[in-house]
């Protein structure tokens, strides 16, 4: 059963990735496939870190020409529906897994 809160916060997080559509042009949502050979290329375990990130900045024309590391950014999306939020990131706590956390390590 899904929990109420991440329904909020998978909601939220499609309007951030709507958001950095509109203001990164290089800034894409890879399918499985594209983020199977973008873990590939950094020699991080798939399986484990699947659900980690959101999306990736492109520093080349498209995926396909994708060589390096310097490629590519990996980006996980943090968003809040909050009216208090004025300047981030003042006043504000948000989550990060532990995953989140060992692959951006990594």
């Amino acid at each position: 059963m899904v929990r109420l809160q991440n329904i909020k916060n998978l909601n939220t997080e499609k309007v951030g990735i709507q958001l950095l559509r509109s203001k990164i042009h290089s800034f894409i949502v890879p399918t499985i496939k594209e983020k199977q050979f973008l873990y590939e290329i950094l020699k991080i375990d798939y399986r484990k870190y699947s659900r980690s990130i959101d999306g990736v900045i492109l520093n080349v024309e498209s995926i396909n020409k994708v060589k390096s590391k310097d490629d590519f950014t990996l980006v996980e999306i943090k968003t809040t529906n909050s009216k208090s939020v004025k300047e981030l990131p003042y006043g504000v706590f948000f989550g990060f897994t532990k995953n989140e956390e060992d692959l951006f390590k990594l």
